[in-house]
C-alpha cells in the first residue's frame, strides 16, 4: 500500500511561490494539508511467519518505521518494533504508525500484541492505551515492552453514535 497524499500539490505550490517571488509579485498562499505517506511491504519467512515494514513519511522524509511479524492463522502473537527517525517529528506521525500497524488484516486476526518502542515515546504508548486492551509496559533498558489484547472483532457490536449513546433498540 503507498499513500502520497498531496506531494504534487505541494511542489507545484512551491514551485508557484518562487516564480511569484522573483516577479515581486509574492504573497504567502494559505498553509496545504500536512502530507502523509504509508507505506507497506510484505515477506513470508520461513516457518509460516509474515514479515512486514510500515513506513510513515512526512514530505519525502521517512519519520518513522515499524516491523511487524505475524504468525499464519488468526489468534497469535503479533509482534511489533517501532522505531521514529531522531529529531523533530510532526505531531500525530507517532500515532498514525500505530494505527496503521494495527490496521494490518493479520494484525487483526491476532489475540495478542507484543510491542518494543523507545522509552519516552509517550505517543506511541498512549495510542496503544487507547487501541487495545489489558495493557501492560516495563522498561527494558532503553526500550519500553508492551503486552496487550487485540480486541476482538467489532462485526455484530453496537456502535455508540456521535454523542456516545448505544442506538435504541428497534431505532
Amino acid at each position: 500500500m503507498l499513500i502520497w497524499m498531496g506531494i504534487k500539490k505541494r511542489r507545484a505550490a512551491k514551485a508557484e511561490q518562487a516564480r511569484a517571488a522573483a516577479a515581486g509579485s509574492f504573497t504567502p498562499p494559505a498553509p496545504l494539508p500536512v502530507n502523509l505517506g504509508i507505506r507497506s511491504w510484505r515477506h513470508r519467512m520461513a516457518g509460516h511467519d509474515l514479515r512486514q515494514r510500515v513506513e510513515v513519511s512526512d514530505d519525502d522524509r521517512t519519520v518513522a518505521t515499524a516491523e511487524v511479524i505475524t504468525s499464519e492463522g488468526s489468534g497469535g502473537t503479533a509482534r511489533v518494533s517501532l522505531r521514529a527517525e531522531p529529531g523533530h517529528i510532526t505531531p500525530g506521525r507517532r500515532a498514525s504508525l500505530v494505527d496503521a500497524v494495527l490496521d494490518l488484516p493479520e494484525v487483526q486476526e491476532s489475540a495478542r500484541l507484543e510491542a518494543a518502542f523507545r522509552l519516552g515515546d509517550g505517543e506511541s504508548l498512549h495510542r496503544l492505551q487507547e487501541r487495545c486492551e489489558d495493557v501492560s509496559t516495563r522498561p527494558a533498558g532503553w526500550s519500553a515492552l508492551v503486552e496487550a489484547n487485540l480486541p476482538s472483532s467489532r462485526a455484530g457490536q453496537h456502535v455508540p453514535d456521535s454523542a456516545g449513546q448505544e442506538p435504541l433498540p428497534g431505532a
